[in-house]
């Protein structure tokens, strides 16, 4: 009798310190000059849902919970005065207790968390130098220490989170050679990734990007979608109605909410009023944007040519577009001339094109 009681006794102890090392808590401070909505979120970065919430009292916030496995994750603060960005303070979700200091990057406690946070303070450091070392320079430095960290953790999931944390960035500040150089270190590191990095999201996009991007360069052959409610009476229609109907045509990747983009349209009707008689046409496609926006937008800025409404990020992916606005020129059989052009040499691709001085 004795020793079965100890038997279920000892099952019961089993049980308990099982269930206690699937739980976290994690604590957090924030900066006491930040201003942020008083709820803050955990998102599961591998299903981009939210799996848990807190409220933020006082500067400090405390989430607790049960985990089965670690996963790769955002805390998630909404800035109160510009409600559509959003603080992100990456971190590895695992059983034990998750100490966040006020920076966002030191993160005590748990074995994983203190490799993301030791990896985070080297590249800080290299941060600190980028003006003296220049973006190439400082990018070759963030590889060399990505990919130590990476072969380090390449089983874990603080391997998956610094694969996450390289995938390029859509910054229109930098050079061709700094964006090109940000590919190979991500591309490097993805050759070197588990199975769990390569399947998170953020990775995959990245790798549709690149594809998408290999063809869709100059002399390739331009890709065509349909939007269902495109036309401005909200009808149907396809790029193909435009392109590759015997015109060059410049494309020009828009929204109502871009201020660049609407800067650009001056420049658009000049060149569209001076060619437009020369087997040429423009083509407004709006993206990422609400139809009447769109449509208020451009009678606001006298858009007279043809628009494709609707289209969300339908082009974008396509085209592999970072940022807009983005132009792309197209020749009469559909192929691609030039893109990514801005201001001035708007006018001075197209008249080449055209053989028009």
């Amino acid at each position: 009798m004795k020793e079965r009681v100890l038997a279920v006794l000892f099952v019961i102890f089993t049980i308990n310190l099982t269930a206690q090392s699937h739980n976290y808590v994690i604590k957090g401070e924030v900066h006491p000059k930040a201003s942020f909505d008083s709820k803050v979120f955990i998102v599961d970065l591998k299903r981009n849902v939210k799996i848990d919430s807190a409220e933020i009292k006082d500067n400090n916030y405390i989430f607790k919970g049960e985990i089965e496995k670690a996963l790769c994750c955002n805390i998630v603060m909404r800035q109160k005065e510009f409600p559509y960005m959003n603080s992100r303070i990456p971190i590895i979700l695992e059983a034990g207790e998750i100490i966040i200091e006020p920076d966002g990057k030191t993160i005590l406690g748990t074995s994983l968390n203190r490799t993301l946070s030791d990896y985070q303070k080297e590249l800080s450091e290299v941060y600190k130098s980028w003006m003296e070392l220049g973006g190439i320079e400082s990018t070759k430095r963030i590889d060399r220490i990505s990919r130590r960290y990476l072969v380090e953790n390449k089983e874990n999931v603080a391997g998956a989170m610094i694969l996450h944390m390289r995938v390029p960035s859509s910054a229109t500040l930098k050079s061709d050679e700094e964006k090109q150089l940000d590919r190979e270190v991500f591309e490097g590191l993805y050759s070197m990734a588990g199975e769990y990095a390569r399947s998170l999201p953020s990775v995959e996009a990245a790798v549709t990007k690149f594809n998408q991007r290999d063809i869709t360069q100059v002399g390739d052959m331009f890709i065509d979608f349909t939007i269902e409610t495109g036309n401005i009476d909200g009808s149907k229609v396809s790029l193909s109605d435009y392109v590759g109907k015997g015109k060059y045509i410049l494309l020009d990747f828009w929204a109502s909410w871009c201020g660049p983009c609407k800067r650009e349209l001056p420049i658009i009707a000049e060149v569209y009023e001076e060619f437009k008689g020369h087997n040429f046409d423009v083509v407004s496609v709006a993206v990422n944007d609400k139809r009447e926006k769109t449509v208020e937008a451009a009678r606001e800025n006298n858009i007279t040519w043809n628009q494709i409404l609707d289209a969300q990020n339908i082009p974008g992916t396509l085209y592999s577009i970072d940022a807009i606005p983005h132009l792309i020129l197209f020749d009469p059989d559909g192929r691609i001339v030039a893109r990514g052009i801005r201001g001035p040499q708007i006018r001075e691709v197209v008249a080449k094109a055209l053989a028009i001085n």
